[in-house]
């Protein structure tokens, strides 16, 4: 996982950084035994990705005793900074933020790609001046999986503009990623279909449990040995958040999501599957 001891970890992506639950920067930095921060938010796209990039390391100083982690998310996705603050409200075809018309008209996955591929190979040299050390990975297959359904697909009369781009962007399309390392890029059948047994039809998530995580990390990272201590956590972490939703399931007795819970209980699920507090991160 590391060249050399690091002494910081930066963390970025979207909710498979940053979610109700522990997730990969807090496993990472309880082995590690550093502190870290942790940039990621939900429904967040690259370029709000590549934003909190340049502004940690212009507050923070990134150097060769860092350690950066990115975690890249879907293309289809618009960040958008509006009256003092980020919107992000995730993939373009699903969201309910901007309207229809203008999906239609402006939403184009070859588009995002392109926007997408030429940012991260432009944060891919910037994080090579600061010497620091960085992996990066992806949440899902970032030039197949344009809406998570895979309903979106590139024109066929731009084919060819398609595999240009792909061929010109290899080293960055081939990042490893949750969606293949964890569920075979088949989430349907190796996450909802072991949920459905646990939680029956009253609750899903496609967000990875501590649990797989972990085993992304072990996926990402053969060669590192987890220490006991931090495997120990992490199983902990994960039978509390089961425990959690089987509680509020014997509560509701109706069909729910993390989103739909209030504010304490939200508060409720994050602290008792804490592993690691992050440092505080100031975002603008």
């Amino acid at each position: 996982m590391i060249d050399h001891p690091v002494k910081r970890l930066f963390a970025f992506g979207c909710s498979f950084t940053n979610y109700h639950w522990a997730c990969w920067p807090e496993i990472v930095a309880e082995d590690l035994e550093i502190p870290f921060y942790n940039y990621g938010k939900s429904g967040a796209g690259n370029q709000f990705i590549t934003n909190m990039i340049i502004q940690a390391d212009l507050q923070h100083k990134f150097t060769e005793d860092d350690l950066v982690m990115v975690c890249w998310t879907n293309v289809s996705r618009e960040d958008k900074w509006v009256n003092g603050a980020w919107t992000t409200p995730g993939n373009i075809y699903t969201q309910t933020v901007y309207h229809s018309d203008y999906v239609k008209k402006w939403a184009d996955p070859l588009g995002y790609l392109l926007r997408d591929c030429a940012t991260i190979s432009l944060v891919n040299g910037y994080l090579q001046n600061t010497n620091c050390q960085y992996h990066f990975f992806s949440m899902c297959d970032l030039h197949h999986t344009f809406d998570l359904n895979e309903n979106n697909k590139i024109n066929d009369n731009m084919n060819d503009v398609y595999q240009r781009l792909c061929d010109m962007y290899n080293h960055i399309l081939m990042m490893p990623s949750f969606y293949d390392l964890v569920w075979h890029n088949d989430i349907h059948e190796y996450k909802f279909k072991s949920m459905k047994q646990i939680y029956g039809d009253y609750f899903d998530d496609g967000h990875p449990s501590p649990l797989d995580h972990l085993n992304f990390l072990r996926c990402l990272f053969p060669q590192h040995c987890f220490k006991e201590s931090t495997i120990k956590k992490v199983k902990i972490s994960n039978d509390r958040l089961t425990y959690f939703i089987l509680n509020r399931i014997k509560q509701f007795r109706k069909r729910f999501t993390v989103y739909e819970l209030k504010d304490d209980l939200q508060h409720k699920l994050f602290t008792e599957t804490l592993i690691k507090e992050s440092q505080p991160c100031v975002i603008v």
